[in-house]
């Protein structure tokens, strides 16, 4: 017995040992306890051409792949020196490279296949196959790569690299409308990989190894079961009325039958095609119509626990993803807007200005650079009117309190015509990450 079967039989016994059963009930019992008996579900790996598939036919999903990357982009960064005597100091590179575009892109990308490797193309190159050399000339163009196009061929074995079990070594072919480029083998050196949405280590995606989770297979069976709640709702508003007539001499209607049989499937025949066509049913019998309403309370609440399904997959608002706030869920706009921001900032710190700063490295050398993320959602003038009211009530009471004197209030604003506040509370705001 090898230590994993150690490590295998110990917790088995432990959960064996920390179980509560009970033969008389069933309590506990696989096979008899249904509560027992539950297990996570296998999940369904969509494959890339899936996942083009969901992109395009589900709103949702596209807001969710490509909206998140462009709210985070909407205002731009900016890159200034470690010891703040620089300001902007990439600009010129940013300019000449796209560089908001081409981040746009690679961030929707990781976010639709769970990962996006970028082809650095440098001035001086020639066999992207081995490690970029030394002296490898400036940054010509940048060419995001979805999972189709980069796929790994080797994967790193030095347990001394900072890379190791990742991949380092890929087949590369551009795959665009109506053309398809090969570029050959290419080293981890010459890509810049953004990741998907985290992973466990052993997480293992059957349909392309390599790649993180995408935020397509995350959303997918909610967004799925949205659309089947929405369908089953829509179907119930549809019949949910209908007049049903009673016909003298009903039978010659039903197609002439002579044999009961036959009357009554023509006739559940026939109730078919008029319920599902007119919202009427017709019944043999006297002259008579009554309208028949099916009770549709508890569609709204169904319908609502599929939105918030889709909230909890990475929380992102609802009101975010959607046009307008379904009903019955919560509409505090406000409350929408600091988590939303707080999201954000936290996609821009985690995932966005770590690649920025490799590009940077590789274009500019070495050295420490800090980029500031404006706020994607600046207070209003009435909310900036009222924690202006907030911070003034709370010098008066310092001041009251002789904690501070009125001159040292007045020296915080010496100068400014407006109160010197922060458009973010500083919980709220991003921290400027350093490389």
């Amino acid at each position: 017995m090898d230590v994993f079967d150690r490590i295998r039989l110990g917790l088995l016994s432990t959960s064996l040992a920390d179980s509560v059963s009970s033969s008389a009930t069933g309590l506990g019992v696989l096979g008899i306890d249904k509560a027992r008996d539950a297990r996570p579900a296998v999940p369904m790996w969509l494959t890339p051409q899936e996942e083009d598939q969901a992109v395009i036919v589900e709103g949702i999903l596209r807001r969710v792949v490509w909206g998140i990357p462009a709210d985070a982009l909407a205002l731009g960064w900016r890159t200034d020196s470690a010891n703040g005597e620089e300001s902007d100091i990439t600009a010129d590179l940013d300019a000449a490279l796209d560089l908001e575009s081409v981040l746009e892109e690679v961030d929707a990308t990781a976010r639709q296949y769970g990962g996006c490797y970028a082809l650095v193309v440098r001035e001086g190159v020639r066999d992207l196959a081995e490690p970029p050399p030394p002296n490898a000339g400036p940054i010509v163009q940048i060419h995001p790569l979805c999972a189709l196009e980069c796929l790994p061929l080797r994967w790193s074995t030095d347990i001394k690299s900072k890379g190791w079990t990742d991949p380092d070594l890929f087949q590369v072919q551009a795959i665009r409308p109506g053309v398809s480029a090969p570029v050959g083998r290419v080293h981890r050196g010459h890509l810049l990989y953004m990741p998907g949405l985290p992973r466990t280590r052993t997480t293992i995606n059957p349909t392309l190894l390599g790649y993180d989770i995408s935020a397509v297979q995350a959303y997918w069976e909610a967004v799925r079961d949205l659309g089947l709640a929405r369908r089953s709702a829509a179907l119930a508003l549809m019949e949910q009325s209908m007049v049903l007539l009673r016909v003298p001499g009903g039978a010659s209607i039903l197609g002439g039958a002579d044999d009961e049989a036959a009357k009554a499937l023509a006739a559940l025949e026939l109730w078919g095609r008029t319920r599902s066509t007119r919202g009427t049913g017709l019944l043999t019998g006297q002259n008579t119509a009554e309208r028949l309403e099916a009770p549709l309370s508890g569609l709204a609440d169904g319908v609502r626990v599929q939105y918030e399904q889709l909230g909890a997959v990475e929380g992102v608002p609802i009101t975010v993803l959607m046009t307008s706030p379904p009903g019955g869920l919560s509409t505090d706009d406000a409350s929408a807007r600091r988590t939303y921001r707080r999201f954000l900032a936290r996609h821009q710190r985690r995932r966005l200005t770590p690649w920025l700063l490799e590009v940077y490295r590789m274009a500019l050398g070495e050295g420490r650079r800090v980029i500031h993320w404006p706020d994607t959602d600046p207070p209003s003038a009435l909310e900036r009117m009222q924690i202006s009211q907030g911070l003034a009530s709370r010098d008066a009471t310092l001041v009251t309190l002789g904690a501070i004197t009125p001159d040292e209030v007045r020296a915080r604003f010496a100068g400014d015509e407006e109160l010197d506040m922060p458009a973010v509370l500083p919980d709220e705001a991003p921290d400027a990450l350093q490389g």
